[in-house]
This record gives C-alpha cells, sequence and structure tokens, in this order.
C-alpha cells in the first residue's frame, strides 16, 4: 500500500505493451490501484489470505496452483510478505521458474535473525533480488545475500506530471492558505513509521522565530487523533491545516514552499521524488536511501531521525533565504530528470527481463 504499489503501477504503465503482466494479490482491502492497472489491460487476480494456520495452507495452495495455471516466465515478487510466500509458491510448482524478489525498504533488508536465515535459504534459489536503493543493498549484503544476485533499480516517475497549470495563488485560495506565509508541508500516512509528531514538535520550534508561517499535512492514518492532539496541546490549529488523504498529489505541491519528511524509516520516498518533481526544497530525515535523493546543501538538508530541533534550524535557514529555496528546487528537479525518471526505471527492469528471458538453465 502506497509508494510500493504506486510503483509498480507505473512500472506496468510503462512495460504493459511489452510484456503480458499478471498482478496476483492477497489483501483484498487494499487495492487502491487496482482499477488503474486493470483500465491498461493487465489482469488483476486475488487470493484472499486466510487466518490462522488454516487459511494460510489454503491460500499457498491456491496460490501455487495459480502460478501453475498462469504458467509464467517470471516471477516476481514485491515486498517481504510477497518475497516468502510467492517464492515458496514458486519453487513447489513444479516447473523451474524465473524468480526476481523486490526489497523496496531498507528495513526490509535488516531483520530478525530467523528472518535473515530464511531469506538466505530462498535467495539460493533466486535469480535477481531488486533493491531501489544501495542503502538497501548494502544491508542485504550484510546479511550475506550474494552480491552478484543483488541489482539496484531506483524508482522513478514522471516530472512532468509535477508542472501545474494553475499558480500558487489559485491554489491557496482555493484551499484557504494564507497567501503571505511561508507553506511548510508533508505528505503522508499518519502511522508510527512517518514521524508526524516531530513535524508538530519541529514546528513548534519554528514558531519562536517566526511567525511568517503555515503548516500543512495530507493525508490520513491510525495516528490522526494522536497528531490532532498534539497540535491542540501546543496550541497551534491556528497555523496548522489537515487535509486528510487527498488524490491531487501534484496540484497541492505545488501550494508548498517547503517540503518536509520527517520518517523513522524509508526506502526511497516517492513523496521526495514528487516534491522534487515540484521544485520544492526538502528537508528530510537522513534514513534508508534519502540521502540517494538528497544532497546535503545542494538540493536539500538532511538532518537526524526524531531531531526535531535541527529539523527547525534546517527550515528556519530556508524560510529566511528565498533565493536558497529557489536554488534547491531546482536543483532537485534536475536530479529527478538526470537520474531517477520512470523511462531509467522502466528501461533497466525491461534489461532485466530481457536477460532472464534468454537464461539457459540445465
Amino acid at each position: 500500500m502506497g509508494g510500493a504499489e504506486r510503483q509498480l503501477y507505473l512500472l506496468l504503465k510503462g512495460l504493459h505493451t511489452r510484456y503480458d503482466f499478471s498482478v496476483i494479490s492477497y489483501d483484498e482491502k487494499r487495492l487502491d490501484y487496482m482499477d488503474a492497472i486493470q483500465a491498461l489491460g493487465v489482469k488483476v487476480i486475488v487470493i484472499p489470505k486466510g487466518p490462522g494456520l488454516i487459511g494460510r495452507l489454503k491460500f499457498f495452495i491456491e496460490l501455487r496452483n495459480l502460478i501453475r495455471t498462469i504458467a509464467p516466465d517470471i516471477v516476481q515478487t514485491w515486498l517481504r510478505s510477497a518475497n516468502f510466500w510467492g517464492r515458496i509458491a514458486c519453487f513447489l510448482s513444479k516447473e523451474r521458474r524465473r524468480i526476481i524478489a523486490s526489497i523496496r525498504n531498507v528495513g526490509e533488508a535488516d531483520t530478525k535473525i530467523l528472518e535473515k536465515g530464511v531469506e538466505r535459504l530462498l535467495a539460493k534459489r533466486t535469480d535477481i533480488i531488486i533493491a531501489n536503493t544501495f542503502a538497501a543493498r548494502n544491508a542485504m549484503i550484510h546479511n550475506k545475500i550474494p552480491k552478484k544476485k543483488i541489482r539496484v533499480i531506483h524508482n522513478g516517475i514522471d516530472p512532468e506530471l509535477y508542472d501545474s497549470s494553475e499558480t500558487k495563488e489559485e491554489i491557496r485560495k482555493q484551499l484557504s492558505i494564507p497567501q503571505r506565509k511561508v507553506l511548510i508541508g508533508t505528505v503522508g500516512r499518519m502511522m508510527p513509521q512517518k514521524n508526524h509528531a516531530m513535524f508538530v514538535e519541529a514546528a513548534k520550534e519554528i514558531l519562536r522565530k517566526r511567525n511568517n508561517v503555515h503548516f500543512f499535512l495530507v493525508g490520513d492514518g491510525e495516528l490522526r487523533q494522536n497528531i490532532e492532539a498534539l497540535i491542540s496541546k501546543y496550541g497551534l490549529f491556528e497555523v496548522f491545516t489537515l487535509m486528510g488523504q487527498r488524490d491531487d498529489i501534484p496540484r497541492l505541491l505545488s501550494a508548498f514552499d517547503i517540503f518536509i519528511l520527517t520518517s523513522l524509516w524509508e526506502g526511497l520516498p516517492n513523496v521526495i521524488m514528487e516534491a522534487m518533481c515540484a521544485r520544492l526544497p526538502v528537508v528530510a530525515t537522513d534514513v534508508g536511501g534519502v540521502g540517494e535523493l538528497i544532497i546535503h546543501g545542494e538540493n536539500g538538508f538532511l538532518v537526524a531521525p526524531d531531531d526535531a530541533c535541527a529539523m527547525s534550524d534546517a527550515v528556519n535557514r530556508l524560510i529566511g533565504d528565498a533565493e536558497l529555496r529557489r536554488e534547491f528546487g531546482h536543483a532537485g528537479r534536475r536530479t529527478i530528470e538526470k537520474r531517477f525518471s520512470l523511462d531509467q526505471m522502466c528501461e533497466a527492469t525491461s534489461r532485466m527481463y530481457d536477460e532472464l528471458l534468454h537464461r539457459s538453465y540445465s
């Protein structure tokens, strides 16, 4: 759900005319991109994973049988759970198949001892393991996954989607956002990983020195009430706008002046890439592959995880320097265009598929 699912959709969008894809999902409640994927002509099959041992066993048998029926040349699994179930089902589907696993978050590579052992065993019969960051690649190597099996393919994005036809002033007027204030925002699900509490703490510190600011939160989730309670505790509701879940992120980003990411862990955050496409200066915690996107002092600032004071200092510097904001924003857009385009991701993946299809197996 979220960034990984969106990257799957973008990959299918870029390659669906070259390959015949089928997508298997086992979380029937979280299929936000199913309609968009099906609109590409890609088949989506849902196999619910039931509770308990019986539910898991039934799911596994259905998955194995489905792989036998589809008889794919390549099986590609996404995220930790799918890496486990998908590969075992593939191994037991009788025929030898080419298998790609995907690690899309450094936390997936840095696992418990038992999980590390299982991953090493599964890796022996996995042809390629994709990491979307060098940080994840290094974590896998540290966990004794063979280096020769790991392929780094960064997430991709289409920068042109973030060129708004509306002006910042028009968007702010429609959203009832103060025109003359520096708008500092973030986008993300309100869950422990995203650490929105740090955003609120940093806002409190920023307001000690600045009064020409407004804060903007886009997203919803399990911790929304906690975040609202923290904003209320500090008496900050007048300078905060909470938008909830939205599907017009490129448009909303056009209203921002500064983008913040406060995550405790990440892979290669799509939301930072979106902010960079929108030519926003970024201040982010230095976790996972964030440092592969943000070059400190060139297109944004990096701070230590959970350090609200360091975050507020970096943001304050940008608030007071409009020219620096502009320089960072344009540098970020150039970074995406040169290294993280959707075409680059699709072409790298296509080369990998073609390489596997031409491999011979005894």
